[in-house]
């Protein structure tokens, strides 16, 4: 009897944490440890994981091939990308964007890390396969949503 009150208790603190040990729309990937930032430069494409979770989650209609373009200037150019990556609690008005900005990337002893001005900060790289992911967060971090887009 103890013991399942105890057990309910640990439950319970694990449910109502602010964070869970992992998330599971990362799994699969390998995070990077080291890259050159030539390597980064590139076109990426959103998966059809990604939008089937547009779809399903976010309700949107008629979905696009959104693009995220990181140039050799470093700048990036974001085109067709699902609205509810600006949404603070990743609410989707099922309306795409477009955005341009500067983008800045760094390799530390927690991975590589890219940043996307007036987008993102502090994304991991990830690799899988032998290509290259950019995984963007969903609103609030805790909630462990987010969308892929892979190097082409």
């Amino acid at each position: 009897m103890k013991r399942n009150i105890y057990l309910l208790i640990l439950l319970a603190l694990f449910l109502a944490s602010c964070h869970p040990l992992f998330c599971v729309w990362e799994m699969g990937y390998n995070k990077v440890e080291k890259l050159n930032s030539a390597d980064v430069i590139g076109k990426y494409v959103l998966t059809p994981h990604s939008k089937k979770m547009m779809q399903y989650e976010g309700k949107y209609q008629n979905i696009t091939n959104s693009i995220l373009e990181l140039k050799g200037d470093k700048t990036y150019r974001l085109i067709d990308a699902p609205d509810w990556l600006l949404n603070d609690l990743g609410n989707s008005n099922m309306a795409y964007f477009d955005k341009t900005g500067r983008w800045s990337f760094d390799c530390n002893k927690q991975g590589c890390i890219l940043e996307l001005e007036g987008l993102q900060t502090g994304e991991l790289l990830f690799k899988k396969n032998a290509k290259i992911f950019i995984l963007l967060g969903i609103g609030d971090p805790d909630s462990c949503q987010g969308m892929v887009y892979e190097k082409k």
